[in-house]
Formats: structure tokens, sequence, C-alpha cells
């Protein structure tokens, strides 16, 4: 079974085991906050629940557009007498310069349309540079403020149901005369945070892999066709929160984005770096590196060389005439080097559109295979 395989496999085991949670639990007559309105509330709140994961979700798609709507809602549809109670994300003060970067991100984006993308690419590098991870770094402090507040009261009684589930099965495995404390409400608060960041983390890395592929698009066409999309989701998450269907849509971006992570973050991976090199040595000027025969070069594989994945960050360098890889296993793992087998030779730089690329002849002698897209860094000496 291929990895996508086991991934599904596991979410369908880790949904049916979740499912099973609230009948063992009754069944086995070990908690009583089953049968509280507390916990019914749950079935009968599914609006709420589904306007808690839409939030979460349209926040991870787009922080910024999405941060300065729900502050601005919230403000205005408050009365002016209770405003001053509002969470600091509620405020004119933070949504307000939010809403002023994203008109400027719209007037950017709208200038696509007149420029050719070979002018509008430095302006998608320092985008993706540093608008998309802070805006990021800004919605976790506000989500954990909201769960602070609050605003999380479905997911919170979800997080209280499994926290009973796992202390009960903790104290049913204690030694007799083994005192066990756990305190309640921390735990659910950490899990409800917990669940709340895993969902942003995985849905946010989805979404910035459109922007990695709008950054390494060469037309302009098909950014509007990405975004569009991407912006079509939004408006059905959004549009659709506190429904059935805004809960089920919601949730299959969510599945989507877990089977797709580790392919969503190579390529965001990929396009920070490139985005880096784009800013730095283009738009800033800083002086490149020279490409001189013979050296290592640093760059991200276009396909698979043995076992190593495409758009993995990568050091190629000539061992007796052979192409040697040296990269890291998995993504924080330690460094190996891996022969691939394919002579320096054979092997021919040509110019691509935002970096050279290393290119070979296949076994046939065909066609041409793309083996290493460089660094936007690198010039020829």
């Amino acid at each position: 079974m291929d990895v996508l395989g086991k991934r599904i496999v596991f979410l369908l085991v880790f949904v049916l085991f979740f499912t099973q949670i609230p009948a063992a639990m009754a069944n086995r007559g070990g908690t009583s906050g089953l049968k509280t309105a507390g916990y019914k509330s749950v079935a009968f709140k599914g609006e709420v629940l589904s306007r808690e994961i839409a939030r979460t979700t349209g926040i991870a798609l787009n922080p910024i557009l999405c941060m300065s709507a729900f502050g601005a809602y919230t403000y205005y549809t408050t009365e002016a007498a209770e405003r001053q109670a509002l969470p600091w994300h509620a405020s004119p003060q933070f949504f307000g310069p939010l809403a002023l970067v994203m008109f400027l991100i719209f007037l950017k984006d709208s200038s696509k349309i007149a420029l050719p993308k070979v002018l509008t690419v430095p302006l998608d590098a320092l985008e993706t540079l540093l608008e998309k991870k802070a805006s990021a770094l800004l919605a976790l402090p506000m989500l954990f403020s909201a769960i602070n507040s609050g605003e999380y009261e479905q997911v919170q009684q979800i997080s209280q149901l499994l926290g009973d589930f796992f202390s009960h099965a903790a104290i049913a495995g204690t030694p007799p005369g083994l005192a066990v404390q756990a305190g309640p409400g921390i735990l659910t608060t950490l899990t409800t945070c917990t669940v709340v960041t895993a969902v942003f983390v995985v849905v946010w890395v989805l979404s910035h892999a459109f922007d990695i592929l709008i950054l390494l698009s060469p037309f302009s066409t098909f950014d509007m066709v990405l975004a569009t999309t991407r912006n079509g989701l939004i408006a059905g998450v959004v549009g659709m929160a506190g429904s059935p269907f805004g809960l089920w849509l919601s949730l299959a971006i969510c599945v989507v984005a877990v089977v797709l992570f580790p392919r969503a973050l190579r390529l965001v991976i990929f396009g920070t770096v490139i985005s880096y090199d784009i800013v730095v040595y283009r738009l800033l000027a800083r002086e490149s590196s020279s490409l001189l025969q013979g050296q290592e070069i640093q760059g991200f594989t276009c396909c698979y060389l043995s076992s190593v994945p495409p758009r993995t960050y990568a050091t190629i360098k000539q061992n007796q005439g052979q192409l040697v890889i040296t990269c890291k296993t998995g993504f924080f793992g330690p460094q190996k080097s891996i022969p691939t087998g394919i002579a320096a030779a054979n092997c021919a730089l040509e110019p691509g559109f935002l970096s050279p690329v290393v290119k070979t002849k296949d076994g046939q002698g065909h066609g041409e295979i793309r083996l290493l897209r460089l660094r936007p860094k690198y010039h020829r000496a």
C-alpha cells in the first residue's frame, strides 16, 4: 500500500474510533458527563460547531481577509455601549490596518491584468515571503484569544468529552492505592488549542501552496484561476457557516489538507526559498552566487531521484563523474547522501522561468528529464 493509501486508511480509522467514544463510555458507565445537558448540547448545537470549524478553516485559507472580516463583523454587530468589552481582535485598531493591507494586495493582483508576469513576480515573492507568514503568525493568537473568551464552545465540549474518556482510561489502568490527579479545565483548554492549531496549520499549508503555485505560474490567467478557486472555497466556507453543508465542506477541506500535507509542505518550503532569493538577490539587488564548474549547488529536485521525492531541498555535487544528492531524511531528519547513477557529463544547465534547471536525457535518449531546479541566487560565472 502506498503512502497516500495508508494516510486515507489512518483517517478512516481515526474517524471511526472517535465516533465510537460516546457509545463505549455509555456502555461502561464510567462517566456521568454523557448524561448531562452539556453533552447533549453537542448534538443539538451542530450549527455552532459548524461556525467554529468554518471560522478556523476560513482564517487558515486566507488569514488577512477573514481576520479583518470577522473582526469588522463582530464590531459592527455589537451595540455601541458594549464595544469596549470586545476582544482585541475585534477592534478597529486591529482589523483596520489589515483591511488596508488587503486593499493594497487587491490593487497588486488587479495590476496583473495589464502588466506582464515578469514584472509582478518580485511583488508576488515579497507577498509570499512576508505577508502570508506574518498573517499566519498573527492568526494563531487571535484563535487562542477566541478560545479563551469562550467562542469555541462546541469544540471545547468535544475536548472535554475526549478528556473524560482518556482520564477514565488512565484511572482504570492505575494500580490500586495510587492517586490520580487531573486538571480538567487545563486539559480541555490544551486539547482545544491543539485541535484548532492542527486544523489551522494543515489548511494554511494547503492554502499557502496555492500562493506558491501562483508565484511559479508563468501566466497571469492561471493565477486568476487559482485565486478564484481559493476565494470560492472561502466564500463557500464562510457563507454556509452554521449549516450542515458548511460543516461538511470545512471537514472535506480539512481531510484533503491532511492527505496532501507532505506534498503541500514541500511546495511551501520550495516557494519560500525561491521567494527569498527573488526578494534578496533581484529586488534588493544583492550580489548573487556564481555558478562554477564542479562546485556544490543547492536547489530542489524536480523528479524522484532514488527515494528522494520532488521539490526536496538538496545539495548536488559530483563524485567520480556521477551526481550525488545530499538531503535531509523527511523534513527534519539527519542528512544523507544518495548516488543518483547519473553521469554529470550527460547533464546540461538551461535557463528556467525563475531559476536555472539541470536537465539530462532519458534512458532511451528521446527526451529530457528535469533533475534539479537551482535557487535563483545562482548565475553563470
